[in-house]
């Protein structure tokens, strides 16, 4: 059995724990001496960095504002094209409309109107257009010329006297013809004719008016019609005689003028 020996705590340790904590405490020097102090700023660098800051902020947000700008105007410009074609169409209808409404006015005016026209001042019409043919058939032998029974008695006294001042030495034949209305007459001679006929009025009326609101349509169908329903003079002053057909004037008048036809 071995030897006990008392343990009498003889051993120090105060030698291993002063070693500890000078080399804690050097090593705190050695890290405050390494740390530089925090950095301290003057009211003045403060209000710089301030101003430095919202100068920068400000630019930023010019810059962003400017840009932002700039794309709407880009937008803008790329629909601005369709915009004003729109505009100009939406205008160009609007006028449409508005000169439709006032011919359409002007025509239902005029309608009411000329029949009264027509008997008032339809004589006066009538007498203009014999006299033009008289002024041009001085030498013609024979003119008839074709009325309204109602007007038939006025119309000679009236005829009769301007051909005797227009120097017309042929010989006046007067008729009543019921197929023609107040207002209109047929003149007729040997090789030719001209005639007021109201009803040949409103249809170039119509036709001018159909033109005016539609211009392209109107003006190609209205030249078809008419170079299918016109007829040689001849055949309308002269029936009894064949005659090639004289060309006609497209522009539609007050009275029409006086035409002639060749003899075939």
């Amino acid at each position: 059995m071995g030897h006990l020996e008392k343990f009498l705590f003889e051993t120090s340790f105060d030698a291993e724990n002063a070693a500890k904590a000078k080399a804690r405490a050097a090593a705190a020097v050695q890290t405050a001496v390494e740390e530089p102090p925090a950095p301290t700023f003057s009211e003045k660098d403060l209000e710089a960095a301030r101003q430095t800051a919202f100068a920068a902020g400000k630019a930023a947000g010019i810059a962003e504002a400017e840009g932002s700008h700039g794309q709407r105007l880009a937008q803008a410009a790329e629909t601005l094209p369709s915009l004003l074609a729109q505009l100009a169409r939406d205008i160009a209808e609007e006028a449409d409309e508005r000169r439709r409404e006032t011919l359409e006015a002007a025509l239902t005016v005029v309608r009411k109107l000329f029949p009264q026209l027509a008997r008032s001042a339809g004589l006066t019409e009538v007498h203009a257009v014999i006299e033009q043919c008289l002024e041009r058939l001085r030498d013609e032998p024979r003119v008839v010329i074709r009325c309204p029974d109602a007007d038939l008695d006025a119309l000679r006294a009236h005829v009769e006297q301007s051909a005797a001042k227009s120097g017309f030495e042929g010989k006046l034949v007067f008729l009543a013809d019921e197929r023609l209305a107040a207002g209109d007459v047929r003149v007729e001679w040997a090789d030719g004719g001209a005639e007021r006929d109201q009803a040949s009025l409103w249809k170039q009326i119509d036709a001018v008016i159909a033109r005016a609101l539609t211009p392209a349509a109107a003006d190609e169908s209205a030249a078809g019609k008419a170079g299918a329903s016109r007829k040689p003079t001849q055949e309308q002053a002269v029936p009894q005689r064949a005659a090639s057909p004289s060309p006609q004037p497209e522009e539609p008048a007050a009275v029409q003028p006086l035409r002639r036809a060749k003899i075939a």
